[in-house]
């Protein structure tokens, strides 16, 4: 005796839509809850993007070191992240005093500049 054939499933069928349903989840009494509704948004923490780029191996490993000497320290780096954006927030206010008049370094809203440098 032989096998029945299968058949296959009508793609429409198989395919679904699917939907995200949001739920709300509150994890703590309905006054904790209504005072995070009412946080305005400049008071949420800042917005962080993953960074890459090329640096030296040497002075990636100096600042491993760094990292790894100051963590035990009450003001020391716990990660290389924190360490870099220390040093980045440092060298910001280097050259705000140096070539923006001691102003503050206003963020880039527009795409960065690529191609050649530009010489002086």
């Amino acid at each position: 005796m032989s096998k029945p054939e299968r058949k296959r499933p009508e793609a429409t069928s198989v395919r679904r839509k699917l939907e995200a349903k949001p739920e709300e989840i509150h994890t703590g009494t309905k006054a904790a809850a209504d005072s995070h509704e009412a946080t305005p948004p400049a008071a949420k923490a800042a917005e962080k993007k993953p960074v890459t780029f090329s640096a030296d191996v040497q002075l990636m490993n100096r600042a491993r070191a760094a990292v790894l000497l100051s963590q035990s320290h009450p003001n020391g780096y716990r990660s290389l992240a924190a360490f870099i954006v220390a040093a980045m927030e440092d060298k910001l206010s280097v050259v705000a005093d140096e070539f923006n008049d001691g102003d503050p370094i206003e963020p880039l809203t527009g795409t960065f500049r690529s191609g050649r440098p530009f010489h002086s």
